[in-house]
């Protein structure tokens, strides 16, 4: 269901960071703290880097993204200099570059993309882990839609698809070489529909992470609330998929 380019596909993801340093210091006594509480950010634009670089990695799959800056200019000045929005320059762009059919392009070069991204957030604000000041603990929530009319102009595949949950969940193993920092991604849901059918009701407010602890240190200090897996006794129409 969730690799089917011509349904539409809302998804969040949920993924914590430890010792993830933000910066500042705090004091976590009762009469408050020292410096203003800040939320952990994620950008979409980072994800979308994150996801390509993958992707050519580790599915030999070309991307505009890590192009050479002479060698995007290049590929890009023809569609600059033409004012057909049907230039079929774009349509071959989207068919070579995986990145492209996916997250598409931004600026005179535009072409919409069927893969939106918001960034991610922290749930609750980001604290350090007493007693230390320099190691902090967040769990982030991540959303965003694939929409199939986009995909279907851009060339989406199933494959393509495929190759993004699977890079979209394993981008949080954690890597000796980033220690410090350590992360897991907690969860992936996606609610499929076809787009004619598109539910009015809220599909990505049913996943709720709640905290049960004041400070929250550890993804064992929230509770999950989301509907049972398969399609909405609410909404038979759309149908949940959680990849764990």
């Amino acid at each position: 269901m969730i690799y089917d380019p011509s349904k539409r596909h809302d998804f969040v993801l949920l993924f914590e960071l430890k010792n993830a340093d933000l910066g500042g210091v705090y004091d976590l006594t009762p009469e408050g703290s020292s410096g203003e509480v800040k939320y952990g950010l994620v950008t979409d634009g980072a994800f979308k880097g994150l996801i390509s670089a993958c992707a050519a990695r580790q599915y030999d799959l070309p991307v505009l993204i890590g192009s050479r800056g002479k060698v995007k200019s290049h590929l890009l000045r023809p569609i600059v200099r033409s004012s057909d929005p049907h230039n079929p320059l774009k349509l071959e762009l989207c068919r070579y570059f995986f990145d492209v059919r996916l997250f598409g392009l931004t600026g005179a070069t535009h072409i919409p993309a069927p893969m939106q991204l918001s960034s991610a957030r922290s749930v609750d604000p980001v604290l350090p882990q007493p007693p230390q000041t320099t190691a902090w603990y967040g769990l982030y929530r991540l959303q965003g839609s694939y929409d199939p009319h986009r995909g279907q102009h851009t060339g989406v595949t199933a494959f393509d698809l495929e190759v993004f949950w699977k890079t979209l969940t394993g981008l949080f193993k954690s890597n000796p070489k980033l220690l410090p920092l350590q992360m897991a991604a907690r969860g992936l849901w996606v609610f499929s529909q076809n787009p004619q059918n598109r539910a009015t009701m809220p599909l990505l407010e049913q996943v709720q992470p709640s905290k049960i602890s004041d400070l929250p240190q550890s993804f064992g200090d929230y509770t999950l609330r989301y509907p049972k897996p398969g399609p909405l006794e609410a909404n038979p129409e759309v149908t949940l998929t959680h990849w764990a």
